[in-house]
C-alpha cells in the first residue's frame, strides 16, 4: 500500500486476538520515510507503531515486525530494526528485501548512494 511513488510501504495482515481469539485486519508498516510520515516516526516514538486494539473485546496487542527506516537528509540513512526470534540470516534476506522495495520506489534511483549508509539495531 503505497500512494503515486511514495517510499513508505505497509501491508494488510490478519491478527488474531489472544484474549476473545477473533481475526481481524491491521496495517503493517513494513518501510517508513521519515520525511513522508513524521506521523509515524511520533508512532515509533511513542511505542504504538506496531499495536493494535481488537475492535471485538478492544483488548490492546503488541507485535513484532521488521520496519526499515528511511532518512534521506541524514546519516545512516538505513535504519533496520530486525524481528525478535528470527535468525540472524533470515532478518538479513527480509532487510533486503525491503531495500530492493525501496529502491523499486525511487524515481531517480539515488537511494542506491545511501546503501552504504545503513544500520542494523540490536
Amino acid at each position: 500500500m503505497r500512494g503515486n511513488m511514495a517510499h513508505s510501504f505497509a501491508q494488510s495482515t490478519t491478527l488474531k486476538c489472544p484474549n476473545c481469539k477473533q481475526e481481524y485486519d491491521i496495517i503493517l508498516w513494513m518501510i517508513i520515510d521519515a520525511n513522508e510520515r513524521p506521523d509515524l516516526i511520533d508512532k515509533i516514538k511513542d511505542g504504538s507503531l506496531h499495536s493494535a486494539t481488537c475492535p471485538h473485546c478492544e483488548k490492546e496487542i503488541s507485535f513484532d515486525a521488521p520496519l526499515l527506516l528511511f532518512f534521506a537528509n541524514r546519516e545512516p540513512h538505513l535504519v533496520f530494526s530486525p524481528q525478535e526470534g528470527l535468525a540472524k540470516e533470515q532478518n538479513e534476506q527480509i532487510m533486503e528485501h525491503l531495500i530492493s522495495v525501496l529502491y523499486s520506489a525511487s524515481e531517480d534511483k539515488k537511494i542506491s548512494k545511501w546503501l552504504d549508509s545503513r544500520k542494523i539495531l540490536p
